[in-house]
């Protein structure tokens, strides 16, 4: 009997283990995806103003 409760306590924590190693990676995924997404906006911006910049000055 004891054996066996120690197995299933074995199994909950390998368990356990797994969905949190598992929740880890994909919080890492989901942040170096939105560092991505954020990086990708900012030098967006700052292209689009560099290029607005750059007709204004033309302009004048």
């Amino acid at each position: 009997m004891a054996k066996k409760r120690m197995k299933i306590v074995d199994f909950y924590s390998l368990l356990l283990l797994s969905i949190s190693f598992g929740l880890m990676i994909f919080s890492v995924q989901l942040g170096l995806i939105f560092l991505t997404m954020s990086i990708t906006t900012l030098s967006l911006r700052a292209y689009v103003g560099y290029k607005f910049d750059q007709k204004t000055i033309c302009n004048n």
